[in-house]
């Protein structure tokens, strides 16, 4: 048999005093809602921003120009995926170590790849700069090959 302490009988209290007041709260009915009418607001098209407005300075000033905060961004352009390789039988492929994470992962893939597709040729190429950026001339190098694998954060 447990025994009734000070901590009990304190928490016993506490509950048979709030407990008319909770049941209260459950007995109450909500407040019945009116539904309120909408009306859609009309639909504005968007407009182009105007041009920057250069407004002459007083003599000695510079001229300060205003602009639109908001955004308008050229339109992007949407070019299709490339094709997949049908097999990589016969082809150049460029692996590119883009040096941002697991070396050992990414230059074991041309060794791997080699050996998978023993038909394919698998070129590997590490960037030389330590922050992992493409220099300039990646695209002149990559449009040589069939295919290109770049790792990166593996």
């Amino acid at each position: 048999m447990k025994k009734l302490t000070l901590l009990g009988v304190i928490c016993l209290a506490l509950i048979l005093t709030a407990l008319p007041f909770m049941a209260a709260c459950g007995a109450e009915e909500p407040a019945p809602v009116t539904p309120v009418p909408v009306t859609p607001a009309p639909v504005t098209p968007v407009t182009p921003a105007p041009a920057p407005v250069v407004v002459p300075a007083p003599a000695g000033e510079g001229v300060f120009t205003v602009l639109n905060p908001v955004a308008n961004q050229p339109p992007i352009e949407v070019h299709a995926l490339n094709p997949r390789l049908d097999t990589l039988d016969g082809k150049k492929v460029i692996v590119v170590n883009l040096r941002g994470g697991n070396e050992e992962a990414i230059t074991s893939v041309g060794p791997d790849l080699q050996a998978a597709v023993p038909g394919c040729d698998v070129t590997s190429y590490t960037v030389k700069d330590k922050w992992g950026l493409l220099p300039p001339e990646i695209d002149m190098i990559v449009s040589e090959y069939d295919a290109a694998i770049l790792g990166h954060n593996y």
